[in-house]
């Protein structure tokens, strides 16, 4: 997908004030003059004013003349179905992985997906699901063991 430089502008802008509005949460310590919000705003202003300044330069070369370029463009592979389902079916799984992760676990839910995508993009099933459980059990073990980051067990709960 091509954005057009005015729509780029825009969501900068917009990406700005939703960083603005976070880091107006972030108050500064007792006696101390800056903030840990103090930069987080600098950078959220900054991309304010580059996301308008860049739709507004866009705009004014429209306005002398030039063909406007369309906010959003869809590349030629995207009007073709089966990519249409395959960026579906990440979306799909992503939004999966949010609403499973807690109660089956990590290990399931990430097995499960990766099964899936495996399969979608032709790999044998026996491959896919050793695939699958071996990258899992990988990552689960870099992050619980190696980085001490807790990811919800779930049905594995008193096994991992």
């Amino acid at each position: 997908m091509k954005l057009g430089d005015r729509a780029i502008g825009f969501l900068t802008a917009l990406g700005g004030i939703a960083l603005l509005q976070g880091s107006r949460d972030l108050g500064a310590p007792p006696g101390q003059p800056i903030g840990a919000g103090f930069f987080p705003s600098l950078i959220a202003i900054v991309l304010i004013v580059a996301g308008l300044a860049l739709a507004a330069l866009e705009q004014r070369r429209i306005s002398q003349g030039a063909d406007a370029a369309p906010l959003v463009r869809l590349p030629e592979w995207a009007s073709s179905g089966g990519a249409t389902f395959n960026v579906l079916l990440l979306l799909g799984a992503i939004g999966f992985f949010v609403y499973a992760v807690t109660p089956l676990g990590f290990v399931p839910t990430s097995a499960l997906i990766t099964f899936a995508l495996s399969l979608r993009l032709g790999v044998r099933w026996p491959a896919a699901l050793l695939t699958a459980v071996v990258l899992a059990v990988t990552f689960h073990l870099v992050f619980v063991k190696g980085l001490r980051v807790a990811l919800p067990p779930g049905l594995l709960a008193g096994y991992i």
